[in-house]
């Protein structure tokens, strides 16, 4: 059977915009953030999530984030509430960023 890819594998690059994967800070989505990481500590969590908007409003930049939030509090009981700033220089941001 042959599938037809309907989305990019990977995010859009804009011209002087750092890539989502190298961006430490999440600016503008406290509310959606913030409401993810206390889904994900309380278990309710949707094992699906979809991020829309125009481009450059920083969908890929709030699934790196979360990736790396759930990466680093693997038990989800003990994560806290909110998204923490992340290292870059850490090898599980490094890791998620390739």
């Amino acid at each position: 059977m042959i599938f037809e890819r309907i989305a990019p594998e990977q995010h859009d690059t804009l011209d002087g915009v750092p890539e989502p994967s190298e961006t430490p800070r999440l600016v503008g989505h406290d509310q959606a953030a913030n409401m993810l990481a206390s889904a994900y500590r309380s278990g309710k969590l949707p094992h699906a999530l979809i991020f829309v908007g125009p481009v450059g409003i920083g969908k890929a930049t709030l699934a790196f984030h979360l990736a790396n939030h759930l990466l680093n509090h693997p038990a989800y009981e003990q994560a806290p509430e909110v998204l923490a700033v992340h290292d870059p220089a850490s090898s599980l941001f490094r890791q998620i960023a390739t």
